[in-house]
């Protein structure tokens, strides 16, 4: 019943954000990120805090919620620690790709420290993407700090709204977000990967892929366009010492795994990028 109770109030908030295109007004960010008793009871406070609303956007026209959130903790009226702990959800919408947004918020998050927190729900149309976590933590994800994560990742917060005590709903812009990858070196030594080779590929024509004599390397590779749909995928299922990809014109990203084990490629593989 609470999670349901929840369910409808996040989807309440992000009907609320339906005019988000246009820009939400300083006032309004701040009335959805304050508890009503906190705004309505430090109004004469928060007006003159705020009253050059300029100075509280960034060079998109978004809200600064780096700066907004500062603000707000420096005159005491944002608490984000609690001794006891506190369960939060943590919705998510935006238009696109759901993969792209679950990745881009998820390495906001390990960021700063939330390593660990679960799929609530997930809804995908063809018109949005909303997903919700849960988190539990001793301090709340601060606004601000979510804000200047996603900045990495070329991604911005639309709105926000507080629609629990510790849960918040978020819209993002990944209109020209760009995931983290790892960091391509031509011509590295190979070493035993602790995770799937995930390299950016924007403009380049094919991956040449070479196995260890050693290893046992049977190949799963996938290929991504820049708002990580699926594009491309290769999968084998006996052992090969190397892989020419050629690249569709369109692609941005590339994983290259092995289809059953890491140990197979514990040696590491040797990539070249062209």
């Amino acid at each position: 019943m609470v999670k349901s109770l929840f369910t409808l109030l996040l989807v309440g908030a992000f009907f609320c954000f339906a005019s988000l295109a246009s820009g939400a007004s300083l006032k309004d960010d701040l009335q959805n990120l304050l508890a009503s008793e906190t705004y309505n009871s430090n109004l004469n406070k928060i007006n003159s805090l705020f009253s050059n609303e300029a100075a509280f956007r960034d060079s998109r026209g978004n809200i600064d919620y780096e700066r907004v959130t500062e603000v707000l903790r420096q005159n005491g009226l944002l608490n984000l620690n609690y001794s006891g702990g506190a369960n939060m959800t943590l919705g998510f919408e935006s238009v696109g790709s759901p993969l792209l947004l679950m990745k881009v918020v998820s390495d906001a998050l390990s960021n700063m420290g939330y390593k660990y927190f679960l799929t609530s729900s997930i809804e995908n149309t063809p018109q949005m993407v909303r997903w919700s976590v849960f988190v539990s933590s001793r301090a709340l994800v601060s606004p601000g700090a979510l804000y200047s994560e996603l900045l990495k990742a070329n991604a911005y917060i639309k709105g926000i709204a507080r629609v629990g005590q510790f849960d918040f709903a978020y819209v993002i812009d990944l209109s020209n977000a760009k995931v983290k990858t790892q960091e391509y070196v031509e011509g590295a030594m190979p070493k035993r990967p602790l995770e799937a080779y995930f390299y950016g590929v924007s403009g380049a024509n094919a991956v040449e892929i070479s196995a260890q004599s050693a290893d046992s390397w049977v190949p799963l590779v996938k290929i991504f366009d820049k708002n990580l749909n699926l594009i491309k995928q290769i999968k084998e299922v006996e052992k090969r010492s190397n892989l020419n990809v050629e690249l569709p014109s369109n692609a941005a990203y590339i994983v290259i795994d092995d289809a059953f084990s890491l140990e197979n490629i514990k040696r590491g593989l040797s990539i070249r990028i062209n």
